[in-house]
């Protein structure tokens, strides 16, 4: 009887612990009401660099542009630090929906031009400043309209981009086909494979 006794003042102790320790207090909170104001703003992707810095890019309902790229860096007290929006064909829609920082604070995001019928995918990059580099576009088919789409994103240790998404699928295809992507930190595209399954369909 003493022997559980003892282990459930250990079990009470340790709960004890656990619930001090799953504690969260909020450091701060950041908003991003992009232009022309209360209007369609969403965040879908957050990072960290080795500073504290925090990342995120979404789209934001611009003024006369449709659906820009927006992304946005804070600093570790939530101070905005820049802004930067991409969108340079008016009435489209852009989307960033991945997000990646390298060592140097360049920044990449993944997204796409358009929507699953009538879509590219988008690999963008910007350096630590905000300013943007380069953007690379993906089509499937040659052209926009072929329903490509980015699903995930990662960068490995040297600086490449993995891109996995869906296109158009193959001849024969009933459905969209996997698509993986690999570029290089200066955006050339490595190589692209797809994948249809044996199903044949989506």
């Amino acid at each position: 009887m003493k022997s559980v006794k003892i282990i459930y003042s250990m079990f009470l102790t340790l709960l004890f612990l656990n619930q001090a320790d799953s504690q969260v207090t909020q450091e701060w909170a950041a908003r991003y009401n992009g232009p022309p104001g209360n209007n369609h703003d969403y965040g879908y992707s957050t990072a960290v660099d080795g500073s504290g810095n925090v990342y995120t890019t979404g789209y934001s309902v611009g003024s006369g542009t449709g659906s820009d790229y927006s992304t946005v860096k804070y600093n570790s007290a939530g101070t905005q630090q820049w802004l930067a929006n991409y969108n340079p064909i008016a009435t489209s829609f852009y989307g960033g929906y991945f997000l990646e920082v390298d060592a140097a604070g360049n920044v990449y995001i993944g997204g796409h031009q358009g929507s699953i019928d009538n879509g590219v995918i988008h690999l963008l990059k910007y350096n630590s400043a905000g300013t943007f580099q380069w953007v690379r576009t993906y089509a499937s088919g040659g052209t926009i309209g072929v329903g490509d789409m980015v699903n995930d994103m990662a960068m490995d240790a040297s600086g490449n981009i993995y891109l996995a998404g869906q296109v158009k699928g193959m001849s024969g295809s009933s459905g969209p086909d996997m698509v993986t992507l690999k570029y290089n930190s200066t955006g050339t595209l490595q190589w692209a494979q797809k994948f249809n399954g044996t199903a044949n369909g989506s």
